[in-house]
Order: C-alpha cells, then sequence, then structure tokens
C-alpha cells in the first residue's frame, strides 16, 4: 500500500484526517506494510501512525539526507520495522524516466523536484493500491503519484472524494482481523 499526501496534514478537515489515519492503522495492524516518502506531513503521520501499532514501513527517499533526523530518529525507534530506500539515478532509471512521463505539461522541474518525483514512482510502482490525501487537488508530488497510480492500472483511492471512501471502507472490511 502506498500511502501519499499533503504536506499539511493539520490544514485538512478533521473528517478526512480521521479516515486516514484510520485505514493507515487498519493496513498496519494486519500487517500490510506502508510505503510512503517521509515528507512532512502524512508521509510521517502515516508513518508513525502504523509503527506505534506494531506495523512495517518502507521509507522512499529522494536523496540520503531528506528529513535525516526524522528518518534516522524513526528507524532508530523501530528497528525492523522501518525499511529505508534512497533513490539511486544509476540503479532506478525507470524512476527517473517517470518524471517527465507523468509531470503536469509545462510544469518547471527543478533538480530537486526531479529527485522528489523519482521517488514518488519509487513508492508507487510496487504497490497494488495508493491510498492518498490532497490537499485541495492533484499537485506536487502527491497529484504525480496519483498519475503515475492511475497510469500503471493501480487503484487510487482519495481520501477527499465520497465514492473512494466508500470503497476504501468495502476493502478494509475484507482484511483480517
Amino acid at each position: 500500500m502506498a500511502v501519499l499526501g499533503t504536506n499539511e496534514f493539520e490544514a485538512a478537515d478533521r473528517d478526512t484526517q480521521q479516515i486516514y489515519l484510520s485505514a493507515v492503522t487498519r493496513l498496519a495492524l494486519t500487517r500490510i506494510p506502508i510505503r510512503t516518502g517521509a515528507s512532512t506531513g502524512c508521509d510521517q503521520v502515516a508513518a508513525h501512525a502504523a509503527l506505534e501499532v506494531g506495523g512495517r514501513v518502507e521509507l522512499v527517499l529522494p536523496w540520503s539526507r531528506f528529513q535525516w533526523e526524522w528518518v534516522t530518529m524513526t528507524s532508530g525507534k523501530y528497528p525492523g520495522r522501518c525499511q529505508v530506500e534512497v533513490f539511486d539515478p544509476a540503479r532506478h532509471a525507470d524512476w527517473l524516466t517517470s518524471v517527465a512521463e507523468y509531470a503536469h505539461p509545462g510544469e518547471a522541474i527543478t533538480t530537486s523536484t526531479r529527485k522528489l518525483y523519482a521517488r514518488v514512482y519509487g513508492i508507487v510502482q510496487p504497490t497494488e493500491i495508493v491510498l492518498a490525501m490532497p490537499l485541495v487537488s492533484e499537485r506536487g508530488g502527491t497529484g504525480q503519484g496519483m498519475r503515475i497510480a492511475r497510469a500503471l492500472g493501480k487503484v487510487v483511492l482519495d481520501v477527499r472524494r465520497e465514492e473512494d471512501r466508500e470503497r476504501l471502507y468495502v476493502w478494509l472490511k475484507g482484511l483480517p482481523h
């Protein structure tokens, strides 16, 4: 399960926050790994929630020192349950190729944005489902991940949308207790 979302978790309405956190917690309790990017906001909130209930987290970083303090503290606190993977252009050529393929037309891509967006491909590609919590629209890394997921035929569940919430509830009910 890939988990993506806004860096401004607290800016989302309370219901959306609660649905997102409940879903992540339920997934972690059933031992489904949470694959996310370690950004502030939704990524860190999801990782923390999953690890607190005994789940496993796979953090995918755009460069080795990304969110260094938080990543070091988190992986140290939960040894064996917090795996870290770092984008490497030589090893992850397909991640890098994905940036231009899925970016919004005309979007200015800086060197750091290229690495951040490449990392998003690394988060989404090996998963089956993407749980997303964009703040307003599908922009930035979350939007990039949602576009990638749809193009790759993955299920994308946007917790802001009522029909996606219903699909999420149905799917979660089918998980073991």
